[in-house]
């Protein structure tokens, strides 16, 4: 499974440069990296909640259009929180983002952002009879 977002380079988006602000960047990559957990969450009403414990990131180039933030573990996503569901216990899952600006590198990587998530389910466990 694969998930991309895009962000427009904007008043609010860019810096004085007129490219991607590094914040929009960084936005970007949690937003993409989030998404398929929330549809987990979503899906089965367990509140497998992702949090951002580390973030390294490396730019190559400015962007001044738009940016696709891509990233393709829906697959190893879904298995972590079925995990983390069945053990209860809070699992770490390092999830790389890929940058691309179409319009103006083509399929070119201009950023790269690995993140470690922690994730937990929230869900409290069902109590027992005459508990």
């Amino acid at each position: 499974n694969t998930a991309t977002i895009r962000i427009d380079v904007s008043r609010r988006s860019r810096n004085g440069y007129k490219s991607l602000f590094l914040g929009a960047l960084a936005a970007g990559g949690d937003c993409v990296a989030g998404l398929f957990p929330m549809k987990f969450m979503f899906e089965t009403g367990h509140r497998t909640i992702p949090i951002v414990k580390s973030v390294s990131s490396v730019y190559f180039k400015r962007i001044t259009t738009y940016a696709h933030f891509t990233c393709t573990q829906g697959e190893e996503w879904y298995t972590v929180c079925k995990s983390v569901v069945a053990s209860g216990e809070r699992q770490d899952f390092t999830v790389e983002v890929l940058v691309t600006a179409p319009a103006e590198f083509g399929d070119e990587v201009v950023a790269r952002i690995t993140q470690i998530m922690s994730v937990k389910n929230l869900n409290p466990k069902p109590a027992g009879k005459g508990a």
